[in-house]
């Protein structure tokens, strides 16, 4: 996603985020993919905090882009969870902000 769509989309992940009392360490939008580094409360399962990331992004984008309701879905049903342990919160967040210069 890229221009427009991207900034709604990004306003829209950290709303959603805040609201769940998430908090955005880095966030980065790829054409085709998002990276989240987030710090998240150990009362919210990450599986809900994707399922509503994707959900509610889905509603607000197409509600806002009538030209997104052509495609079948905004969003695959797979996603990657990790925890950080064994790098630094710092090497993670490098890797996610350079993500968008490649």
């Amino acid at each position: 996603m890229r221009g427009a769509v991207a900034i709604t989309l990004d306003d829209t992940l950290r709303d959603i985020a805040a609201e769940m009392g998430v908090s955005v360490i880095a966030l980065e939008i790829m054409p085709d993919h998002v990276h989240l580094f987030a710090d998240v409360p150990v009362t919210v399962a990450p599986t809900d905090l994707v399922q509503r990331l994707k959900g509610a992004s889905s509603r607000r984008l197409r509600l806002m882009f009538p030209t997104l309701g052509s495609r079948p879905v905004l969003w695959s049903r797979s996603y990657y969870i990790g925890s950080v342990g064994h790098v630094s919160a710092a090497t993670v967040r490098r890797y996610i902000e350079g993500q968008n210069t490649q």
